[in-house]
């Protein structure tokens, strides 16, 4: 049966026993997604998207607008993948790693495509975290700017200004390197708002 979302905020409220289950078939794969461009095919991904519906689940009373469902829960997926990114820097610090790994079997099988994605990643990884959601979220998740404020629980003119910084570094960036060069966008990155 399709509810709509504050019927299953209500459901889950209330302890229906197939509210969650319709939760996580309604959002999993959007999760799994968002997670994935952030980590890449990592193995942790999976572990990730449990532990951000168990975050929905335990802050869900906190929700004022159960109307907000969906972007309570990208908020929520957001905050668990940065929260992972700081404790993995923490961690590869000591290992002076370089950033997500990306499996090999998801990379593109062409060599310099190969690369280009390598470097696009450690470009992501040089904005500071807030930058780089809304990057993420503007340009790969193509969200509306609203969407994005929303999300980001920012005015729409911050979000403006994030997404601004954030594609005028990346493109600075890109146009530097002799590889990403050859995969520049027809659309520049930093005309955001167009």
């Amino acid at each position: 049966m399709v509810r709509s979302d504050p019927d299953l905020v209500a459901a889950i409220r209330s302890g229906q026993p197939d509210g969650p289950r319709a939760l996580w078939t309604r959002y999993a794969s959007m999760v799994l997604r968002i997670l994935r461009r952030m980590f890449g095919a990592d193995d942790v991904v999976e572990d990730l998207a449990q532990e951000v519906f168990l975050n929905v689940f335990r802050k869900l009373p906190e929700l004022r607008q159960p109307q907000a469902l969906k972007a309570f829960i990208i908020s929520t997926t957001i905050l668990t993948g940065r929260h992972e990114r700081r404790r993995r820097r923490i961690h590869d610090q000591a290992a002076a790693d370089d950033g997500p790994p990306v499996a090999q079997d998801t990379m593109p099988a062409d060599v310099d495509a190969r690369e280009a994605l390598s470097r696009f990643h450690c470009m992501l990884n040089r904005l500071n975290a807030r930058d780089r959601q809304a990057f993420v979220l503007r340009f790969i998740e193509a969200k509306a700017l609203i969407d994005v404020a929303s999300t980001l629980r920012v005015s729409l003119a911050t979000a403006k200004r994030r997404i601004a910084r954030s594609s005028a570094r990346i493109a600075f960036l890109a146009e530097r390197d002799p590889i990403l060069a050859a995969y520049r966008p027809t659309r520049s990155f930093a005309t955001p708002f167009s």
